[in-house]
């Protein structure tokens, strides 16, 4: 017995695509939406955060809303600064110790090297 299966127009794959096009590019669109437009008088930090662009927005802000903005804008300023303030100490650290074990580490090897020397040059003149 042999199994056989016709083809049906839902088993095809089609692309609708535009022909050509590379993938994960897009055509530009030909008038801007009301999204696009608000959208672009803002931009997004690396943080999720919109950022905004010139006092237009500032000035459309209620009081509350300036203030949160500015308690915000400070408590980043402060953060900002605690956290190099304590990396500045870590790199502190960190450099004293790894210029301390090189010192070391270079003193142990100079020794050795002038011991092997003075060795060498006591058996040249023993072999005299």
């Amino acid at each position: 017995m042999t199994n056989v299966h016709i083809l049906t127009d839902s088993d095809r794959i089609e692309h609708s695509g535009v022909r050509g096009m590379k993938w994960g590019h897009r055509r530009a669109r030909s008038t801007q939406t009301r999204s696009t437009q608000t959208r672009s008088t803002q931009t997004r930090s690396t943080t999720g955060r919109t950022k905004f662009r010139g006092n237009s927005k500032i000035k459309g802000m209620s009081n509350g809303e300036l203030k949160n903005r500015v308690a915000r804008l400070n408590m980043e300023q402060k953060y900002k600064k605690l956290k190099s303030s304590a990396t500045q100490t870590g790199k502190k650290v960190v450099l004293g110790i790894l210029i301390g074990s090189a010192t070391a580490v270079a003193s142990i090897h100079a020794q050795r090297g002038l011991e092997a020397g003075l060795n060498s040059i006591d058996k040249i003149i023993k072999n005299r």
